[in-house]
């Protein structure tokens, strides 16, 4: 299926591209499944690995996209050195790590001047951090065919360093092992996979033969142990707290220096452009009022039907005789002249029910008339049609409430017997005292129920059996909810356990241990 050696073609040394000597292979896989954190930590040191992808992921960075079911042969794993830096960029901050590789030179900050220029990897190698670092002053950049001046980039706080890790392996598609190089970064944490431990209806040796050719196939291949991102990454600031392991923590984007200095909050508060001014400058502004009707003198129409609607004739007002009705809320309002668009000697009768007329309108044209023909046929006179096919004339009237049910057919109220109250009484007492057991529930409104907000330790001391196997599932271990049912594991307890318990009482790996000791000890939940 795949070489046992490499050709030569033009002088290269090259890889040939396996053959699809089967149509389809189906894999058998362990039900167990692991984050790529978890993974790492389990079969970190027992590299090379075929997993399945379990649940998929789709992410904003596109190559941080993988389909479910998908089969990848894990070889070795990259690690790329980054540093974490703070910009405070004024109104806000913004979280971000560099490679170490970034070619651009930066000064060390001390006592307010800027020393010898330096890279990323000199400082981290020379200077103990955290440190302040700054760019070179009236030195331009160009990335990606932008530029952009030195002198706005503002001070970074180099805080730490880390390592970025990826997964490197190849995609499997039918059997057949792809010579392109795929990369699963640690970070993703949603992603789950599964491992691959034989061929389908297949005997052992079979699949070990299948893993001996793909490692042969492998031998071919390059993989670059120091891969990493070269862009900046970008973190969620709220999202990170102060002892995170950014080797697992997910970035917003990769971008570069310019994206990252520029503003993409777009309300008032953070938009330093913002002036209030530029509300006020249109306050003394007088608009000339058209003839539409008011949203005050629509609410009236709604409220009262029979009330007519004013018109907007009459003497003109000017800004200081508007009306101030409508000014509770602190709103200045402003009215231009009103000129009248009809006679000025109507009745306020007439003005409040004929429609507006304008001058400038061409007097409605009389219908023609029809010339009689001589010798047109007589027709009947149209007689006068019966009472009951007139149409009956639509007037509105307001809905009165009436009562047609007969008063016979409502039953009288009849009260509770005694017994049948102390009936109820005692039914409900014995369905309390069931409910306080320690078994698990089992009526739907106390699986339903929502768990206890946690802050702390103190918090956790006061969680139930129940809420405690509540958590395990908010914290993917829920696996363990049976042995917790029968140590009965209470908050209490939970505080008491160090991370070496879980692991001897438990069972679980070190990553496992670890999130259920930060969640008893501080209340931490992952984000």
């Amino acid at each position: 299926m795949f070489p046992e050696k490499a050709f030569t073609e033009g002088g290269k040394i090259g890889v040939r591209e396996p053959k699809r000597l089967v149509k389809t292979m189906d894999f058998d896989v362990e039900k167990n499944d692991y984050s790529v954190p978890e993974f790492y930590e389990r079969f970190g040191k027992e590299l090379p690995q075929v997993i399945m992808i379990s649940q998929g992921f789709c992410g904003d960075i596109v190559e941080d996209s993988f389909d479910r079911e998908s089969i990848i042969r894990i070889q070795t794993v990259s690690k790329q050195r980054r540093v974490v830096a703070r910009a405070d960029m004024g109104d806000h901050s913004k979280l971000i790590s560099i490679p170490l590789t970034y070619p651009e030179k930066v000064c060390v900050v001390k006592n307010h001047k800027l020393g010898k220029e330096k890279t990323i990897k000199e400082v981290i190698e020379h200077q103990s951090l955290p440190c302040h670092v700054q760019f070179p002053k009236n030195t331009t950049i160009s990335v990606g065919g932008q530029n952009i001046s030195t002198n706005h980039i503002p001070k970074l706080l180099l805080q730490k360093a880390f390592d970025e890790m990826y997964l490197l392996g190849n995609l499997i598609a039918d059997g057949v092992m792809g010579p392109d190089v795929v990369n699963v970064p640690l970070y993703l944490s949603q992603l789950r996979m599964a491992r691959v431990i034989g061929l389908k209806n297949s005997p052992p040796q079979k699949w070990r033969g299948y893993l001996e050719e793909l490692e042969r196939f492998s031998y071919y291949l390059k993989y670059d142990k120091e891969y990493g991102n070269q862009g900046i990454a970008q973190y969620d600031l709220s999202a990170v707290h102060f002892e995170a392991v950014f080797s697992f923590v997910e970035p917003q984007t990769y971008s570069n220096i310019i994206s990252v200095c520029q503003h993409h909050r777009e309300n008032a508060v953070d938009n330093t452009n913002y002036r209030l001014n530029d509300v006020k400058q249109h306050e003394d502004i007088t608009y000339e009022e058209i003839g539409m009707t008011r949203e005050s003198e629509m609410h009236n129409d709604k409220t009262d039907n029979h009330r007519p609607s004013l018109a907007t004739f009459g003497v003109g007002r000017t800004p200081a005789q508007a009306s101030t009705s409508h000014n509770s809320q602190n709103v200045k309002s402003t009215s231009g002249s009103l000129q009248s668009t009809g006679p000025e000697k109507r009745s306020f009768q007439e003005s409040n029910h004929s429609p507006l007329i304008d001058r400038n309108t061409k007097p409605p044209r009389p219908p023609p008339q029809i010339p009689e023909m001589p010798d047109s046929p007589k027709l009947p006179a149209r007689q006068p049609r019966p009472p009951s096919q007139i149409p009956s004339s639509t007037i509105k009237h307001e809905a009165i409430y009436t009562n047609n049910l007969p008063r016979t057919s409502i039953r009288p109220f009849q009260p509770e017997r005694k017994e049948a109250i102390e009936l109820k009484q005692e039914r409900s007492s014995k369905s309390d005292q069931q409910s306080n057991t320690l078994d698990s529930p089992n009526t739907q409104d106390e699986v339903d129920k929502p768990l206890p907000m946690v802050n702390d330790s103190l918090d956790v001391i006061k969680l139930s059996i129940n809420d405690v196997c509540g958590y395990l599932k908010v914290l993917h271990l829920d696996k363990y909810e049976p042995k917790f049912r029968d140590n009965l594991m209470d908050g209490s307890l939970l505080v008491a356990l160090s991370k070496e318990d879980f692991e001897k009482e438990f069972g679980m790996n070190g990553l496992e241990a670890v999130r259920i000791v930060k969640f008893s000890k501080e209340g931490h939940l992952p984000r």
